[in-house]
C-alpha cells in the first residue's frame, strides 16, 4: 500500500559472460523512492551468492572478494547508482544470479499498477581477457523482478486551529470528511480583483488540487483506491486553472503560496517576491493569470454559501480602516442604513 510497508526488488545478472564486477542505474517511478533504516541509510542489500570468498593470511579471517557501494538521489532524482567491485580483480562465481536487493517506497503519488523502474546505464567488467582493460555495455544482462503499486491509498489532513486552511491533490475519489469543508478555485472578484472565488465541493475528483478549511482545525484522513488510467500526464497538474499541484517536489518562484503570517483569520495567499519555495508533493500554490489583477496578498470569496452569499472574506487592510464593501467585494460609496457590508474582513450592519 502506499505509504506502507516497503517492498524489494533484485536486481539479477544473466550473464552473457563471466564478469569481475559492475555499474548500473536504477531509476525509480514518480512518488517512489529507496526506503532507508530508522537511522536513514539506505536499504541496499548486497547478496553474496556468487562472490568468492578469500582468507586473510595473517589472521585466517574469511572475508568476500567484493564489495557494494551506492548512492541515491546524487545524480538524478529518483536515481540509485549501484556500483560493485573487486580490489583484487576477481571473477564471479557464476554467470547467473542475485546481484543486489533494492528496497522501494511508494507515497500516494505513486501511479498505481505495475511500476516503470529503468535499469540504464548497466555496464559490466567482462573476465575474458580481451576485454578485462577495458569496460564492456551488456544491459541486456541484468534485470528485476517486478513490483506492484497497490491501489488503496490514504491522505492525512491535518488544518492547524491558527492557520484554518491547507491544501492537497487529491489523487482518488472520496467524500469529504465531516468537520472541514474543501473547495476548488473560480477565479478573483472583488476591488482590484484580490479575493479568490472559492466553490465548496462534498465529493472529491481524482487528481484535483484542493483548498480545505476547518476554523477550528481538523485531523483526519481520507481514503480511496488510486486508479492507473486516471494518472496525470504530467507532474504538474491543474496547470492551466488557478490551483495547481506537483506529484513530486517541485520549487517555484512565481505565484502564490499558502502562508500564515499572523492574520486572524488564519493562513492565506501570499504572492512570492524574489524567492524560490520549495513545495512538497501533492501540495499546492495559486497561479494568477496576466490580465487578472495583482495584490499582495489573497483573501477568500465563498461563492455558493446559500445564505448570505458569502462565508469569510479575507482583507488585507489598513490599521482603523473604515472602508465598507458589499458581500461581492465591491468598494461602497454611499452605504444605505439597513444593509450588510464588509468591513474589516468582518460582516457589519450599518445602523447609522
Amino acid at each position: 500500500m502506499p505509504g506502507g510497508d516497503a517492498g524489494y526488488v533484485d536486481i539479477t545478472l544473466h550473464g552473457s559472460q563471466i564478469y569481475t564486477g559492475y555499474q548500473m542505474d536504477i531509476e525509480l517511478p514518480i512518488g517512489m523512492s529507496v526506503a532507508t533504516t530508522d537511522k536513514g541509510a539506505l536499504r541496499v542489500s548486497r547478496i553474496t551468492t556468487m562472490w568468492p570468498k578469500s582468507v586473510d593470511p595473517d589472521t585466517d579471517e574469511e572475508y568476500y572478494s567484493h564489495a557494494l557501494s551506492f548512492g541515491y538521489g546524487d545524480i538524478g532524482k529518483r536515481v540509485l547508482r549501484v556500483m560493485c567491485t573487486s580490489s583484487e580483480s576477481k571473477s564471479f562465481t557464476k554467470q547467473e544470479g542475485v546481484m543486489f536487493r533494492v528496497f522501494l517506497k511508494a507515497n500516494i503519488y505513486t501511479k498505481a499498477g505495475e511500476a516503470d523502474i529503468k535499469i540504464t546505464n548497466a555496464v559490466l567488467t567482462a573476465t575474458d581477457a580481451t576485454l578485462s582493460s577495458t569496460w564492456d555495455v551488456h544491459p541486456e544482462d541484468a534485470s528485476f523482478n517486478t513490483v506492484t503499486v497497490d491501489t488503496p491509498a490514504t491522505l492525512p489532513i491535518n488544518i492547524t486551529s491558527a492557520n484554518k486552511w491547507s491544501t492537497a491533490l487529491v489523487p482518488f475519489s472520496a467524500s469529504v470528511p465531516e468537520g472541514m469543508r474543501a473547495f476548488t478555485c473560480g477565479g478573483f472578484t472583488g476591488e482590484e480583483q484580490k479575493y479568490l472565488v472559492l466553490n465548496e465541493v462534498k465529493s472529491f475528483t481524482a487528481y484535483q488540487p484542493y483548498l480545505f478549511y476547518a476554523n477550528d482545525g481538523f485531523v483526519g484522513s481520507v481514503s480511496g483506491n488510486l486508479e492507473e488510467s486516471l494518472y496525470p500526464e504530467t507532474s504538474i497538474v491543474n496547470a492551466d486553472s488557478y490551483l495547481r499541484s506537483s506529484l513530486e517536489p517541485i520549487e517555484i518562484s512565481d505565484g502564490y503560496i499558502l502562508q500564515n503570517q499572523g492574520s486572524i483569520d488564519g493562513a492565506m495567499f501570499y504572492t512570492i517576491f524574489n524567492a524560490t519555495f520549495t513545495l512538497p508533493e501533492g501540495k499546492c500554490w495559486l497561479i494568477r493569470p496576466a490580465g487578472e489583477g495583482f495584490s499582495k496578498c489573497i483573501g477568500f470569496y465563498f461563492a455558493n454559501d446559500v445564505a448570505t452569499g458569502i462565508g469569510n472574506v479575507t482583507i488585507n487592510t489598513k490599521p482603523n480602516n473604515e472602508d465598507l464593501y458589499t458581500l461581492d467585494g465591491k468598494l461602497v460609496k454611499s452605504p444605505v442604513i439597513g444593509n450588510i457590508y464588509i468591513k474589516d474582513g468582518k460582516k457589519v450592519l450599518k445602523l447609522k
